[in-house]
């Protein structure tokens, strides 16, 4: 981010972080342009994603969280299963106060149950995004909790979705200085582009294999073809 939100973020930070007569929450209000370089990054990531033929899902995943860092301050990226959301990797998480040697290494031991109520829940029920005030809940107050204890004002959490089931979960708020996320539709169209990448390289994989065990039935068989 440029020095103007850095030092409005760290302006925001130190009055909420102060002790004053009348309580207030301060909030930072200026939201930045969007540049022609954001989109041609958005642009440059979408290409290299697709010129990754044998790309897995984590994989093409993990590129998503370089995007990402232009619309968030912090971010968590979460594989799903059948019955669990579970870490995969993040950004701007870590503070210099942490007691952790190895914040990623907390994230990854997030687990979520897919059945219990969660903002995850809820996007893998819609397979579509939700940006909003995260709701108070048993399993989404432990994942505010995992990622540092305090309540972000908004978050926005986007699914990759790969054959029609979410495979892969993005979340990211603002934290710290709590400014308005904007600018969102880029993330997302990133993430369905993912996950039309990923759905090919299943497909190419698919049919390698079928290619292979017909050769091999051909081998097997005998009936090689001639080089007469």
């Amino acid at each position: 981010m440029s020095t103007v939100i850095n030092v409005a973020d760290a302006v925001t930070t130190s009055l909420n972080a102060g002790s004053f007569t009348l309580p207030f929450t301060a909030v930072r209000r200026y939201v930045p342009v969007v540049e022609l370089s954001d989109l041609a990054d958005l642009r440059t990531l979408m290409t290299e994603i697709h010129l990754r033929p044998f790309a897995g899902s984590g994989e093409i995943a993990l590129l998503t969280l370089r995007y990402a860092t232009q619309v968030v301050n912090r971010g968590v990226l979460f594989g799903v299963s059948e019955d669990i959301v579970s870490g995969i990797g993040q950004f701007g998480v870590g503070r210099a106060d942490d007691d952790s040697p190895d914040v990623t290494n907390r994230i990854r031991h997030i687990q979520i149950p897919t059945s219990e109520q969660s903002v995850f829940a809820e996007v893998i029920k819609r397979k579509s995004s939700y940006h909003g005030r995260l709701e108070q809940c048993p399993w989404n107050n432990y994942l505010v909790d995992q990622i540092g204890g305090v309540v972000p004002p908004e978050v926005i959490v986007t699914p990759i979705v790969v054959n029609g089931r979410v495979a892969v979960i993005f979340y990211g708020d603002s934290l710290p200085g709590g400014h308005p996320i904007t600018s969102t539709h880029g993330l997302e169209l990133l993430m369905i582009e993912a996950g039309l990448a990923i759905e090919k390289n299943l497909l190419a994989e698919k049919l390698r294999k079928i290619e292979q065990r017909l050769r091999q039935s051909v081998v097997d068989s005998g009936d090689t073809p001639s080089t007469d």
